[in-house]
């Protein structure tokens, strides 16, 4: 059903979230979509915001670490005075 889909997202986004108030929250919430109730607008902005996050969210890989003597040359090169 779609309840049991959606109570389904919402409890893998708790095992996603980051904060333990948040998991424990979304865990509740999930719970309370799969038994059949009716969430509050509260419940249903944050079920929202979660789920439009947890779609744009977009991993960033970190930039190669340059060398130290890369990074002393580029420090020069801004006071280079001719």
């Amino acid at each position: 059903t779609p309840a049991a889909r959606l109570g389904h997202q919402v409890n893998q986004l708790s095992f996603a979230a980051g904060d333990e108030k948040l998991a424990n929250y979304l865990q509740g919430v999930s719970k309370k979509i799969t038994s059949g109730g009716q969430l509050n607008q509260f419940e249903y902005g944050t079920i929202k915001s979660c789920l439009i996050g947890a779609t744009t969210n977009t991993v960033t890989t970190p930039a190669p670490a340059a060398d130290a003597g890369t990074m002393y040359e580029n420090f020069l090169e801004q006071y280079d005075i001719q």
